[in-house]
């Protein structure tokens, strides 16, 4: 399957001069240039406009750009597909994954493929959900590990493999409400967020984008809260850092207290676990499903996760 000319345009796309992208593709810049040129002749319209730094997408560009992207992603599934038929998988694997979670997985994930499909090359991008879901639509990722929000992802195109059900917790400073158990992690259950203990105190979210942030719009306008103070903070690490000195309160993720060295010294309150819960697992689209391959790694990756 030669798709040497789709391969040659998206690798221009993506390096941004013919310099770059010739020293990707292993060529001369004259003989890429010479490409370009007798391509666009043949399609009669420029692919590209010329800068003194940069070459940027027309309108024809990106048309056929978005096109090259889905036939490169097809091909590569095609020869993974195939070749799970002869039982010698090869080919390139790009999977996506929040950032907190991506240290465990990466590892994990690299682990299980050198030993099961050795011939698999397996690139992991770690970043916020939104970005993940804009690489999913943009055919830039093969699959993604992350929570599945359905207003912002169209079912009709995605299959979604589910993991768990992530309640969503509170966090507060022991010392702010004089609460926390030293010894073990105790959730507290509450039925409502407008009380003296929330409503005096600022809560530390993060950007728009982000998973957190979703999730705590979600609940403030249920509950019709209004934050005393919001301070943005780019970090849940951090955020943390700061409940623990008093500053304020933070939301979480129930199983990202995995991911944090220190539980105790702090209070915890569950929020409706059964309507704030969020569910995570695979999400594929349904032109690269291979239901076999999935539903081994599906069971991989539930054999830790829930640890």
């Amino acid at each position: 399957m030669n798709l040497k000319e789709q391969q040659y345009v998206y690798e221009i796309y993506k390096a941004g001069s013919l310099t770059k992208a010739s020293e990707n593709l292993h060529i001369t810049q004259s003989a890429l240039s010479t490409f370009l040129a007798s391509l666009e002749k043949t399609l009669g319209t420029k692919l590209f406009t010329r800068t003194n730094r940069n070459l940027i997408p027309t309108e024809a560009g990106m048309l056929y750009i978005n096109a090259a992207k889905r036939m490169l992603a097809l091909k590569d599934q095609f020869y993974i597909d195939l070749n799970l038929l002869n039982e010698d998988m090869s080919g390139n694997i790009h999977i996506g994954m929040q950032r907190i979670r991506s240290t465990v997985l990466s590892v994990r994930l690299t682990s299980y493929f050198a030993e099961k499909y050795p011939n698999i090359s397996l690139q992991v991008s770690a970043t916020k959900l939104i970005t993940l879901y804009k690489m999913l639509k943009d055919d830039e990722l093969d699959m993604i590990m992350s929570y599945y929000i359905p207003e912002l992802l169209s079912s009709s195109d995605y299959v979604f493999y589910e993991i768990m059900k992530d309640p969503t917790i509170i966090v507060t400073g022991k010392d702010l409400h004089n609460r926390s158990d030293e010894a073990t992690l105790q959730i507290q259950p509450i039925s409502s967020m407008n009380t003296p203990d929330f409503t005096s105190i600022p809560f530390i979210l993060l950007p728009q984008g982000h998973t957190m942030r979703y999730q705590a719009d979600k609940i403030f306008q249920y509950y019709n809260f209004k934050p005393h103070k919001v301070i943005e903070n780019g970090s849940l690490f951090t955020s943390l850092q700061l409940c623990s000195i008093n500053y304020g309160a933070m939301l979480i993720m129930k199983s990202y207290l995995q991911e944090i060295p220190v539980k105790s010294g702090f209070n915890y309150y569950s929020i409706m676990p059964e309507k704030f819960s969020l569910p995570y697992g695979i999400i594929i689209r349904k032109d690269h499903l291979n239901t076999d391959f999935i539903e081994e790694l599906l069971k991989y990756i539930t054999s830790f996760i829930n640890e």
